[in-house]
């Protein structure tokens, strides 16, 4: 949550995001695809999360939109969201 909640509140706000979770079972996920966003200059490799049950990322984007909902300050309204989990940053034809 830092830096975007300040240490103080993290408690509070810890206790209502465990609550509004509380509505999803927990699930395993695998980190098997290998992924890349392009940019302009550089490109960000990363896996997607897929949970074993569904074989999707249905549940991830679940749990990312009660966080949303949560700490809304906290979103990219740019873009729509991709689960993912970042493994690091290249330049773009080093992945490509």
């Amino acid at each position: 949550m830092f830096p975007f909640i300040h240490q103080d509140q993290f408690q509070e706000k810890a206790q209502s995001l465990k609550q509004a979770l509380s509505v999803i079972k927990p699930f395993t996920v695998r980190l098997e695809v290998f992924q890349h966003f392009a940019h302009a200059k550089k490109c960000v490799m990363w896996l997607q999360p897929i949970d074993t049950e569904t074989n999707d990322s249905t549940r991830v984007k679940e749990v990312y939109s009660i966080v949303e909902q949560e700490f809304p300050w906290c979103a990219d309204k740019t873009r729509d969201f991709t689960p993912h989990l970042t493994l690091g940053q290249f330049g773009k034809k080093d992945v490509e």
